[in-house]
């Protein structure tokens, strides 16, 4: 025996893939409904009713503008009637100005003569003009051959000093490298090495104690005892002995202060000293011959730039004479030109007073769709598509750079200072620091603090007043600086997804030369909406209603309270006659919408008298969704206000449930 159960006793389902319902088709017989169809079919219904109410507001913006183009139009025609008067009176002042114009003619023929008399002065003034020009371009070709020269000197000079520059470096890294501490072939090194060697091995060679077998001191008691004849044979028989220890520590000490001498030199002179000393005095005398052209091709230039200053001035001298003979033979053009301009602007009013007449002809207006179409009083129409052609796709925009923000910008974007950060992990150990990476300005702060004054010396004797000197010769001139680098500046931003106070905090990186900036902006995202109130299931365009309307009548009345007309919308309704082909629904008075059926419109004896159908509304056309005998007495709506569910539903039969929080419906058999 089968066993039944109340619909709130099933268990939910809130999606319609893969489910299905029980319909009845047209040969009214039993047939499975895909509720997934279904929901695919609402889904077009919600996308072409969005379509439709955009379609109907850009129409009801274009009627809007038809109607007050009609208003403009009854105004503009009794504008064109006072027109007309004001044309009448202009067409006979431009008869008046007509013959004002004739005898201003005569008097610009006039002033054409004497135009011509002027013409021929300003011809020569003219051709003065070009002589001077020319003895101008004649000093200014000098003047950039001697800046030429110049250029070329400054630039022998550079090299010069980019010469010197180069040659202190290399003396610089030579000295640090031969000193270094960590370079193998450095002093300083090797006598580190060395010195660990014997400290390391000190206890090898001496042992451990004097009765160590391995030990120098027990090898030398040995040796000493077996063998004090070779005492001679290890040290030498004398200081000059070849083969003793005495004579080849004596000729390698030797040799070390002949190599060292040799490398250094023994006076300024001689060695890297002298080497240094000459590289300067080269490097000083070429920047003195660099900076002596210099100020010579630049005294040229001056002397190029004032006789072209001269030429300049008497080609504008001769300018301003021609431009004088050119205002005469302006002033007579001018004079003769208002003449015709007065006549010209009577002709001007009177066309105007024609246009604006024709303009207010215009009597009538009508839109269709994008359409305008605006018809005169003759009877003649012109349409126009008010709807644009679509715009190209404009180009991608240049990526955000730092040199985009404003000052203002970049301050406003600076946010509070943030907290102190974990701890970071230990870096890797980095290169040993040498003389070449410091600045000169960190060479300056390694000098130390001036030492305290010593002791006052004893007073010595007064030596004898000593002949005046010659006035020493005046010193060079100091070496230029450098040129600074100018900073390659990059920044980069992110923003993210939180809530709250909007922030940024900016994160320096990269080099003094190349600067980097992060910039994490934060808190840019509104708080979500407050929630939207919740529609009634009618108001939703869902409910339960009735329909008497005579069998014969094809546009059938619905009775339905609240009912509000929305696109993917479930009503069910229960027909007590017959419903004819090509019917029509009209629920709640909102307009009679075809009835459709498997996809055309109704036809006779599908719906009878008593049956209750479920439609779908997709936003044209009433749609057959369930088919069925009986009546809706069965039908209840009800509310859940701790699921927040809506539902109607029929004892034994069907349901729609309407979940308000998720916006879906589900209908089920």
């Amino acid at each position: 025996m089968a066993i039944k159960k109340k619909i709130t006793e099933l268990p939910a389902c809130t999606d319609f893939t893969n489910l299905w319902t029980i319909g009845v088709d047209g040969s009214r017989k039993s047939v499975k409904v895909s509720l997934g169809y279904i929901k695919e079919v609402v889904d077009g219904m919600i996308e072409a009713t969005d379509d439709a109410n955009d379609a109907a507001e850009t129409a009801n913006t274009a009627a809007q503008n038809a109607d007050r183009s009609r208003q403009q139009i009854e105004v503009n025609e009794a504008t064109r009637q006072q027109n007309e008067i004001t044309r009448q009176s202009y067409e006979q002042t431009r008869g008046q100005n007509e013959q004002t114009r004739q005898s201003n003619e005569s008097a610009r023929g006039a002033a054409e003569n004497q135009r011509g008399q002027n013409e021929s002065g300003r011809t020569s003034a003219e051709n003065a003009r070009v002589q001077a020009e020319n003895e101008r371009v004649t000093s200014e070709n000098t003047r950039n051959s001697n800046e030429t020269t110049r250029n070329q000197n400054e630039q022998t000079r550079i090299a010069q000093e980019n010469a010197r520059v180069q040659a202190e470096t290399t003396r610089q890294t030579d000295w640090t490298n031969f000193f270094s501490d960590t370079l193998s072939t450095g002093v300083r090194k090797l006598w580190s090495d060395f010195w660990s060697s014997i400290n390391s091995s000190w206890n090898g060679f001496f042992g451990t104690s004097a009765d160590d077998a391995n030990g120098v001191r027990k090898i030398w008691s040995t040796f000493y005892n077996a063998a004090t004849s070779g005492w001679n044979g290890f040290f030498g028989t004398s200081a000059d002995d070849t083969n003793g220890v005495r004579k080849i520590w004596t000729t390698w000490y030797v040799s070390v202060q002949s190599s060292w001498a040799t490398f250094f030199g023994a006076t300024s002179s001689d060695g890297v000293q002298g080497e240094w000393a000459t590289l300067k005095s080269d490097a000083q005398s070429a920047t003195s011959s660099a900076n002596s052209a210099a100020s010579l091709a630049n005294t040229k230039a001056g002397l190029a730039n004032e006789k072209a200053a001269l030429a300049a001035a008497a080609a504008e001298l001769a300018a301003e004479k021609a431009a004088l003979a050119d205002e005469k033979a302006s002033l007579a053009n001018e004079k003769a030109a208002l003449a015709a301009e007065k006549a010209a602007l009577a002709d001007q009013k009177a066309a105007l007073a024609d246009q604006k007449a024709t303009e207010a002809g215009y009597v009538n207006a009508s839109l269709s769709g994008t359409t305008l179409t605006v018809t005169n009083r003759n009877n003649q129409s012109t349409s126009t598509d008010l709807k644009g052609d679509k715009g190209d796709k404009g180009d991608q925009g240049d990526a955000f750079e730092y040199s985009d923000f404003t000052p203002e910008q970049l301050a406003a974007l600076k946010g509070e200072k943030g907290d102190k950060g974990d701890k970071g992990d230990k870096g890797d150990t980095g290169d040993a620091f040498t003389y070449s990476d410091f600045t000169p300005e960190q060479l300056a702060a390694l000098k130390g603090e001036k030492g305290d004054k010593g002791d006052k010396g004893d007073k010595g004797d007064t030596g004898a007043q000593g002949e005046q000197g010659i006035q020493g010769e005046q010193g060079i001139q100091g070496e230029a600086g450098s040129t600074g680098a100018t900073p390659s500046v990059s920044a980069t931003a992110s923003v993210d997804s939180n809530t709250g106070t909007p922030s940024v905090v900016v994160t320096k990186s990269g080099t003094d030369e190349a600067p980097s900036f992060l910039f994490a902006f934060s808190g840019l995202k509104g708080d979500k909406g407050d929630k939207g109130d919740t529609p009634t299931p009618e108001e939703s365009g869902i409910g339960v209603g009735t329909c008497s309307t005579a069998a014969a009548t094809t546009t059938k009345e619905v009775v339905l309270s609240g009912y509000n007309l929305v696109p993917n919308g479930f009503i069910s309704v229960t027909f007590a006659n017959d419903v004819p082909a090509n019917a029509t629904l009209n629920v709640n008075n909102k307009g009679a919408k075809p009835i459709y059926h498997k996809g055309a419109a109704i036809e006779a004896d599908v719906i009878k008298a008593g049956d209750t159908v479920i439609f779908g509304y997709d936003g044209t056309n009433y749609v057959v969704s369930s088919l069925g005998g009986g009546d809706n007495s069965g039908f209840t709506i009800v509310h859940d206000s701790v699921t927040g569910t809506d539902a109607f539903t029929e004892t034994g039969g069907a349901s729609i449930t309407h979940n308000s929080t998720t916006g879906t419906d589900a209908f089920v058999f």
